[in-house]
């Protein structure tokens, strides 16, 4: 196991991006009311929702969410018209769920920068071949297939292709390698 320091830095960054970005997503989720605004009215269907916004981002288990039931009474008159002081009324119940507060859970946050920045190494080599420093440098500079078609697709835009027959795939496939 070798940690690697900024390795660690760009999992931290990456981990705050995310919790924020799940914040932002959480907010959008019980909106103010409003014109046009759709409401959670029922706990089940706002849990479906929060759900996999904490598994897309991967915070699950770091935010904390809580809701309240706000319940809405109003009366409705009976029919088309006015009202009148003898005329029938009916109560409308109106169920809303808002997101009241989400938070981090800190201690479990703070518990993740320890495990950040490790990497697991392996080789054949014994001690007396090559030594811990030489077999991590190697490592680190070892010729990775992913490398050279990460570089191919930035210089240039790489479409899907469609070939029925073998001789251009053989081709295409001679030619990138």
């Amino acid at each position: 196991m070798v940690r690697s320091p900024r390795h660690a830095h760009h999992q931290g960054a990456g981990l705050e991006k995310r919790l924020s970005h799940a914040a932002t997503h959480r907010a959008a989720l019980t909106p103010p009311r409003g014109r046009g605004k759709r409401q959670s009215t029922d706990e089940a269907t706002l849990l479906a929702a929060i759900d996999p916004v904490l598994k897309d981002y991967r915070v699950d288990g770091w935010l904390s969410i809580e809701w309240e039931k706000q319940v809405e009474w109003k009366t409705q008159y009976v029919g088309r018209g006015r009202g009148a002081a003898g005329r029938e009324q009916r109560g409308i119940k109106h169920i809303r769920y808002p997101i009241t507060h989400s938070a981090r859970q800190g201690e479990k946050i703070a518990e993740l920068p320890r495990r950040f920045g490790g990497k697991a190494l392996g080789t054949k080599a014994g001690r007396k071949r090559r030594s811990w420093k030489d077999a991590v440098l190697c490592y680190r500079n070892a010729y990775r297939v992913e490398r050279v078609f990460h570089r191919l697709k930035s210089c240039g835009h790489i479409a899907p292709l469609v070939v029925k027959l073998n001789d251009p795939i053989e081709g295409l496939t001679y030619r990138l390698t």
